[in-house]
């Protein structure tokens, strides 16, 4: 059992125990050199804010459509461990135009994790996003990983840094979820808004040039991590959402 950033378990087993190539993997994985991870979370946070420009496309005002063009050209000046904590940069404009049009949204939005008094739709993220990273945790630990070790995020107390590492190319689409609900007016996390947010485990994405639900590209896209990882490959590819439109 693990728990997200709102603290909303999300039940899951880690066999751990039945990846045959479990040492060989954690020795990679314990070897990584600096370089490396600095690398692979430059293409991780690229994505991400590549991601996030996507999930304004639908959004029609002057200020979204450029906060959108801010973010594509943010993504593309990402260096090597993210020096210029782009990251940050391009949090702080998303946030502040992703629900403007929500009725029932006090804006600017202010974006407060794990906070359970912070406004709506903050309590949407928090679960979305619990459910997103059991998914990767789990995944993480069948290719013989541990979830403790992560390229950028480090904690004494997280025993799931690699988790949240790998998932931040995938929390949009969690967003994008959130700001349906946010459009409908929704503000409570009551189970039909529970589900809903659920189903972007089911939710169908790109990965490679094939589609696929998200639950199970999850999967692959861990396998190409380990591939780039132990140099196989250069490139970490990642899901990314077949379109805009509301499922």
């Amino acid at each position: 059992m693990i728990c997200g950033e709102d603290h909303h378990p999300v039940g899951m087993y880690l066999p751990l125990s039945k990846n045959s190539r479990l040492l060989s993997r954690l020795d990679c994985q314990l070897a990584a050199s600096k370089p490396t991870k600095k690398r692979l979370w430059q293409q991780i946070v690229a994505a991400k804010v590549k991601a996030q420009a996507n999930v304004l496309t639908p959004l029609r005002s002057d200020i979204a459509q450029r906060t959108r063009s801010k973010l594509n050209n943010l993504s593309c000046r990402v260096r090597s461990g993210d020096p210029e904590n782009i990251e940050a940069q391009a949090a702080a404009a998303y946030w502040k135009v992703l629900f403007e049009d929500c009725p029932e949204i006090v804006n600017p939005f202010r974006r407060k994790p794990s906070d359970r008094s912070a406004m709506p739709p903050n309590n949407f993220l928090d679960y979305g996003y619990s459910a997103l990273r059991a998914a990767v945790a789990r995944s993480i630990v069948c290719a013989g990983l541990l979830p403790a070790i992560g390229i950028k995020h480090i904690g004494r107390s997280n025993p799931f840094c690699l988790a949240d590492d790998l998932m931040e190319p995938l929390r949009p689409l969690v967003d994008r979820r959130a700001r349906w609900l946010a459009l409908r007016g929704e503000t409570e996390l009551d189970q039909s808004n529970k589900a809903e947010l659920l189903g972007v485990l089911a939710e169908e994405v790109i990965f490679e040039e094939q589609t696929g639900p998200l639950f199970v590209v999850i999967t692959r896209y861990v396998a190409g991590f380990v591939r780039a990882l132990t140099g196989e490959s250069k490139d970490l590819s990642y899901p990314q959402s077949v379109g805009e439109t509301a499922p």
